[in-house]
This record gives structure tokens, C-alpha cells and sequence, in this order.
């Protein structure tokens, strides 16, 4: 499942990207019905009913997110369980420029058709026209693709998320958007 992440301005000096509330509030209604039916009915649930269970705690108790703070001079990701999540930082002063990077899924790394199928990706994030809607430009059904926000941290790349390409245009205001609170720009490839 893809996990929609939401922006949100925290003040003047901070941004917070991740998981929105609503998602919490709608799987926690849904552990608690199902709770309450197993309450209600009186009998233990079956094994797929412990499963779904256990599904559903474990996608409340999931977290990402990603704090940007111009007042610390950090970029924070943290990630996992909240009992036991995993935290990264990095130096906001150390990145250069944040990244819109295309992904063709189903094509040969460096060949024309993945240059080709990635310019269209970004310009499909730009606004252009998706190529489903010429049934003569259509993908096979094998490749698919994706747009990657990525800052580099040290000469490393750092995935902060990624999407598939009919997303691109969401993925792009948001990448934006972080690009200028950080006071940094945005580029492609």
C-alpha cells in the first residue's frame, strides 16, 4: 500500500512531511469495530482474525516522517514502529539542491526507451498530458513509472519518497515547496 504523505508547516522555521492524522484516526476506528465485534460476539477470533488484528495495530503504530528545521540547521527522518523507531539526521547547510529523480520499472537501465520513458515522466509531473491517454502511447502492461524526491546527504543519495509517475505532479509541488523553505533549489535527474 502507498502511504500518503502530507506537508505540513509547523511555524516559520519548520516543515513536517509524513503520514497525516486522518490515517491514524481511520485505522484506529477500524481496530477498535473489530475489538468491539470480537467483544461483542463473545468468542475468540480465528486465525485470520488475529491477523488482521495484528495488521491493523502494526499499521497504527507505523510512523514516517521527515522534519525539516532551518532553526536547528537539521533535516530529521524518522521511521518504523513508534515503540521503536528509526531516526536519521543530516545537516540542512550540507545539501545542495533536492532532487526530482524518474524510475521506469520494466526497461533497461541507460537504453534510449528509459531516457525516452523518463523525460516523459517528468514532463507528465510537469502537467503534460499522461501518454494513457493516446491508446497509441501506451506503456506495456510490465513497465511502470515512478518519481523519487532525493537530497544528498554527504555524497550519498537520500530517498524521501517515492511515487508512481501518475502521482509526479503531487510529488512536485511538494518537493517545491520543501526546495524553497529550505532555501535551495530543485532540480531533475
Amino acid at each position: 500500500m502507498d502511504l500518503p504523505l502530507v506537508l505540513i508547516s509547523r511555524g516559520e522555521t519548520r516543515l513536517v512531511y509524513g503520514i497525516p492524522t486522518w490515517y491514524r484516526a481511520v485505522m484506529a476506528a477500524i481496530l477498535l469495530i473489530l475489538v468491539a465485534a470480537v467483544a461483542v460476539d463473545g468468542q475468540e477470533p480465528s486465525l485470520l482474525g488475529w491477523v488482521f488484528l495484528a495488521l491493523l495495530l502494526l499499521a497504527l503504530l507505523y510512523e514516517e516522517r521527515w522534519d525539516f528545521d532551518k532553526e536547528r540547521d537539521e533535516i530529521r527522518h524518522r521511521y518504523g514502529f513508534l515503540v521503536a523507531a528509526r531516526r536519521l539526521s543530516f545537516r540542512l547547510s550540507g545539501v545542495e539542491s533536492f532532487r526530482l529523480v524518474p524510475w521506469m520499472r520494466g526497461s533497461i537501465p541507460g537504453s534510449a526507451d528509459e531516457l525516452r520513458e523518463n523525460e516523459g515522466t517528468l514532463s507528465e509531473s510537469r502537467g503534460a498530458p499522461p501518454r494513457e491517454a493516446d491508446p497509441a502511447k501506451r506503456r506495456p502492461i510490465y513497465k511502470k513509472p515512478y518519481l523519487s524526491l532525493v537530497f544528498d546527504a554527504a555524497g550519498q543519495p537520500i530517498l524521501v519518497n517515492m511515487v508512481p509517475g501518475r502521482k509526479g505532479a503531487k510529488l512536485r509541488a511538494v518537493a517545491t515547496r520543501i526546495a524553497d523553505f529550505c532555501g535551495k533549489s530543485l532540480v531533475e535527474g
